[in-house]
C-alpha cells in the first residue's frame, strides 16, 4: 500500500439544530427510536430533544441535552435514558443510536409481566445471552450463514451515472417530459436494492461465529448471519402463562464488517454500534427494551 500525501482539506459543514428539523422529524424519530407504540410508551420530555437534518447529504441527527425520562406503561418500567447519539442516513436507510439506560419498575402486574416475556423471547438480548450460556441450539435459534450478491436488477454504475447527470441538469423534471430511459432507471433504483442475501449453509456450528477464551466469548464472523427463531407467543390463562400452539417465524440479519464482539453474560455486547442489524432484531426499539438483569418470568 503506498501512501500519497494530499493538500486537499475535506470540507466541514455544520448543520444546524433547528425547530424546523424538530416539527419535520419527529415523529419519525419516534417510529424509529420508540416504536409503533405510542399509547403505553412516551418521552415525558420529548421537547428537549434537538433535531439536525442535512439536506444536501440527507442525514438526520439526534440529541438529546438532558437525560430522557422514558414511560413504558406496556413493560412496566420508567427508563432514564442518555441519547448519546441517533443518525438516520436516508441514502443508504441506516440508522445507528446508542445511548446508556437506567430501568425503575413502576408496575409488576401479571399482564406487565406476559407483556415482558412476549418481548425477551427471540430478542437480541435472548440471542445474545443464549451465545454466552452455549446453549443457542437448546433456546430455539437457528443460524444460517449469509452472503451478499448484486442484484441483476439493480441499475449498473453507468446507469447511476446517466440518471445522476440528467438530475443536475434538470433541477425540476416534469413528469411527462422524463425519457423514458431516464423513468426506467429511476424506477429500479428506488424499488431494487443493490445487493440480495444468499443462503450458502444453514444451521451452521456455534463454533463458526462463537469465540471462548479463558472465560470471555466473543462474536466473531465473516460475511453475514441469518438468526431464526420460532416464537410460540405467550398468553395467559387464569394466572398461568402458556404458550399458544401457533408460531411465529423471526428472521434477523447481523452485519459485523469484521469487527469482534464480546458478549456478556447480561446479554450485552462491546460496541453495539458497530454491529449492524436487519429484519426483527432491527424492531427490538425502546418499547420492547428490557433491564440487562431481566430474568424469564419476572
Amino acid at each position: 500500500m503506498v501512501l500519497t500525501k494530499t493538500n486537499a482539506i475535506e470540507e466541514i459543514r455544520l448543520v444546524p439544530y433547528t425547530s424546523e428539523a424538530y416539527q419535520n422529524y419527529s415523529n419519525y424519530f419516534l417510529d424509529t427510536f420508540i416504536g409503533n407504540n405510542r399509547d403505553d410508551v412516551k418521552i415525558k420530555n420529548q421537547r428537549s430533544l434537538k433535531f439536525s437534518y442535512d439536506k444536501k447529504n440527507k442525514i438526520l441527527k439526534v440529541k438529546a441535552p438532558n437525560t430522557l425520562i422514558i414511560e413504558n406503561k406496556n413493560l412496566g418500567y420508567e427508563i432514564n435514558y442518555n441519547l448519546i447519539a441517533f443518525s438516520s442516513d436516508f441514502n443508504t436507510k441506516m440508522i445507528n443510536y446508542s445511548g446508556t439506560s437506567f430501568f425503575k419498575e413502576t408496575k409488576n402486574t401479571d399482564k406487565v409481566k406476559l407483556n415482558r416475556m412476549n418481548a425477551y423471547e427471540g430478542s437480541q438480548l435472548h440471542f445474545f445471552r443464549s451465545i454466552y450460556e452455549n446453549k443457542i441450539t437448546e433456546a430455539g435459534f437457528i443460524v444460517n450463514q449469509v452472503v451478499r450478491v448484486p442484484n441483476p436488477k439493480y441499475p449498473s454504475e453507468e446507469e447511476l451515472n446517466i440518471l445522476k447527470n440528467y438530475l443536475d441538469l434538470v433541477t425540476q423534471p416534469d413528469l411527462h417530459t422524463i425519457p423514458e430511459n431516464i423513468r426506467e432507471i429511476a424506477r429500479r433504483k428506488n424499488t431494487q436494492s443493490p445487493y440480495m442475501l444468499a443462503i450458502v449453509k444453514t444451521k451452521i456450528p456455534d463454533s463458526d461465529y462463537v469465540k471462548r477464551q479463558e472465560g470471555h466469548v466473543f462474536l466473531e464472523f465473516k460475511d453475514i448471519l441469518q438468526v431464526n427463531y420460532p416464537k410460540f407467543y405467550y398468553e395467559l390463562k387464569g394466572k398461568e402463562f402458556v404458550k399458544r400452539t401457533d408460531k411465529s417465524i423471526l428472521s434477523s440479519f447481523l452485519h459485523s464488517d469484521g469487527e469482534s464482539f464480546e458478549v456478556s453474560k447480561e446479554g450485552n455486547i462491546t460496541m453495539p454500534d458497530q454491529l449492524i442489524n436487519e429484519g426483527d432484531f432491527s424492531k427490538n426499539k425502546i418499547e420492547n427494551m428490557l433491564p440487562l438483569d431481566y430474568q424469564l418470568g419476572d
